[in-house]
């Protein structure tokens, strides 16, 4: 009987523990969010990015990313790629540039197709 019992304390220790672990993870990712997470009039009223009650937001309504990748790297010719994104109706894209392996993208191509998402109001 007394083996029982010790068996039985043990478990219920390990999972207080547990419960313990779970909770202050809770709390300290709560606090994290918090941190990043306050959405305020002055945000809502620019286009900045911010969540709120664990929704995207942008100048006040909700923001659904709906986007198309853009192989840029390898097709810097083409243009006219983010207009026509924009107008098959995305507002992001993932624009693949490069470092080494298949070329490097300059600092003057990124900074202008950063422009050219501007433009066409692409996250």
């Amino acid at each position: 009987m007394k083996h029982i019992c010790n068996d039985a304390v043990k478990e219920e220790s390990r999972l207080m523990h547990i419960n313990i672990k779970k909770t202050l993870a809770a709390i300290v990712g709560a606090a994290a969010l918090a941190a990043v997470v306050p959405a305020t009039a002055a945000q809502a009223a620019d286009n900045s990015l911010h969540v709120s009650g664990g929704k995207l937001y942008s100048a006040g309504k909700q923001f659904i990313p709906q986007g198309i990748n853009h192989a840029y790297q390898w097709y810097p010719e083409h243009t006219s790629s983010i207009a026509d994104i924009a107008n098959a109706g995305a507002n992001t894209v993932r624009v693949v540039l490069s470092g080494g392996r298949y070329g490097t993208t300059s600092a003057s191509e990124v900074s202008n197709i950063v422009n050219q998402c501007k433009q066409n109001n692409l996250v």
